[in-house]
């Protein structure tokens, strides 16, 4: 049975202003990107220059400057590490909806991953969060380890290089199973929708700011439109296949 889309805000977890924005908005989930140092999982964009407890990063399209920023040259910022958001906080906050879309960042190195899966699924669990938070990512080992820490976590493996689609498609061949998706709206083509749909994976696109662009994709049938643009999620709505949030921790171990 078709759903409504799935209107996902693009990195309105990652300040205490936008979350409330969000909270605010017509949208159905906030995406968050999320890294982990010292025991702690803090849900922010910027990276941060160690040793310094500084972060850093280009201005994100349709959010404004976080607060205590610098702007330097070519719209990038830094700002003081202060005040984070740690990710129970941010379960808290949003405990009485919208969903969670929970991006993971940072090294790729099986020690990094290990520990960040391992705390993540406690503080996911310890929140009651399961049925309200998808795990995505490029750092498909992180997402793996998530899978064998807490496989009733929904996880989507995030594509937009070449590389990576011929990796995916050779994991889903060689497992023999269905796994979701969230893919940059340019890289997918007809072909790999149709590819996604026949082996019936969810598909959620980022980053789409443009009212004509959302609405080519949900004509196409994508389960789900990540943007900047809240009045654009605010405004659309959508037939498309069910985006069936959770379905993804029983088929994709």
């Amino acid at each position: 049975m078709a759903t409504s889309l799935v209107r996902i805000g693009h990195a309105y977890g990652n300040t205490h202003r936008s979350i409330d924005l969000a909270c605010a908005a017509a949208v159905d989930s906030i995406e968050a990107d999320l890294w982990c140092r010292d025991g702690a999982i803090y849900a922010r964009h910027d990276r941060r220059l160690s040793p310094l407890p500084l972060l850093a990063d280009r201005k994100m399209r349709g959010h404004p400057l976080p607060p205590y920023s610098i702007q330097l040259f070519k719209g990038y910022y830094v700002r003081p590490d202060i005040n984070p958001i740690k990710l129970p906080e941010l379960l808290e906050r949003t405990q009485a909806g919208p969903r969670l879309l929970l991006d993971v960042k940072g090294a790729n190195d099986d020690a990094y991953a290990r520990s960040f899966a391992r705390l993540l699924a406690k503080q996911i669990r310890g929140a009651s969060a399961i049925d309200r938070v998808e795990v995505c990512g490029q750092l498909w080992p992180l997402l793996t380890h998530v899978g064998s820490e807490a496989p009733e976590i929904h996880r989507r493996f995030s594509i937009e290089k070449p590389n990576q689609w011929s990796e995916f498609l050779q994991m889903t061949t060689r497992q023999q199973r269905t796994y979701d998706v969230c893919i940059e709206h340019r890289f997918l083509t007809d072909e790999r929708l149709t590819l996604l749909k026949k082996q019936g994976s969810s598909v959620y696109t980022w980053t789409v700011d443009r009212r004509d662009v959302a609405q080519a994709l949900i004509e196409r049938g994508v389960n789900g439109i990540i943007s900047n643009n809240l009045p654009l999620l605010s405004s659309i709505t959508g037939p498309g296949p069910s985006a069936r949030p959770g379905s993804g921790a029983r088929r994709s171990p």
